[in-house]
């Protein structure tokens, strides 16, 4: 049974076998499917059994790319090796993997510039590593809508904990409290009917109809949806008024 795999760098697909120039293939993607490097800041206890423990963190993600291309004819070769010496020359940019129907994602640079080498007139095998300094990958987006009349059960169908953005928009001129598992994330600064406030859970930025507003988010109490079983997120106002929460939570990946 053939397996389909599907990989796209910065907007190209390296293996396309139809690609005009030629043939694309990719052969291998290390680092892709397993965690990356876990860094942990234990130290060993003096005089005693053990270490000081400490919260483990994961390290960067490193995904070594290798394939060919079999270029149509001796002018397509070189179309073939200028393809490749130019991914990600303008930055850092979206990968996307799709095998046997799992698509996932993540924002990659370049390490090294392509390792290429002619083994025939028209046959280019070449070596790739990407770094994602972000080691999470992700893939389909949700959203959940809670509302100060009804509390929402929100969940993904990834296997590493995501941090969703929170979307705002009501009358609370009080502020809010938006709660998960007796946690709270709590906004005191006025929510008026023409605001929409924006809270990335990730960096714990507020934002008040596209600005960054500072001084207004007061508990921070969780940040994150665990995969697995739905957890219940509601909004409530902290003085008086009404509101609505859209919660958006990506599949997350290690």
């Amino acid at each position: 049974m053939a397996h389909e795999l599907s990989v796209i760098i910065d907007g190209m697909e390296l293996n396309n076998p139809n690609h005009r120039h030629g043939y694309f293939e990719v052969d291998d993607i290390d680092g892709w499917w397993k965690a990356p490097t876990r860094k942990t800041r234990d130290e060993a206890r003096p005089n005693a059994d053990g270490d000081f423990d400490s919260i483990d963190y994961y390290e960067a993600r490193y995904i070594t790319i290798r394939g060919a291309f079999v270029a149509k004819g001796p002018a397509d070769r070189w179309e073939g090796a200028d393809i490749l010496s130019a991914l990600l020359s303008g930055g850092p940019a979206l990968m996307a993997v799709r095998a046997d129907g799992q698509a996932q994602w993540a924002m990659v640079k370049l390490v090294e510039q392509a390792d290429a080498d002619w083994t025939a007139p028209t046959l280019l095998e070449y070596s790739l590593q990407v770094k994602a300094v972000d080691p999470r990958k992700f893939g389909d987006r949700e959203f959940f809508s809670a509302s100060t009349a009804s509390s929402v059960s929100v969940y993904h169908r990834g296997r590493y904990k995501a941090t969703p953005v929170l979307t705002i928009s009501g009358n609370m001129p009080g502020g809010y409290r938006i709660t998960k598992g007796g946690k709270s994330v709590s906004v005191t600064t006025v929510l008026g009917a023409s605001d929409t406030h924006t809270i990335d859970l990730a960096t714990g930025i507020l934002r008040i109809n596209g600005a960054v507003a500072t001084g207004g988010l007061n508990d921070y109490q969780w940040n994150v949806i665990n995969p697995g079983a739905g957890q219940t997120v509601a909004i409530a106002p902290l003085t008086t008024g009404t509101g609505t929460v859209v919660l958006e939570v990506v599949d997350t990946f290690i």
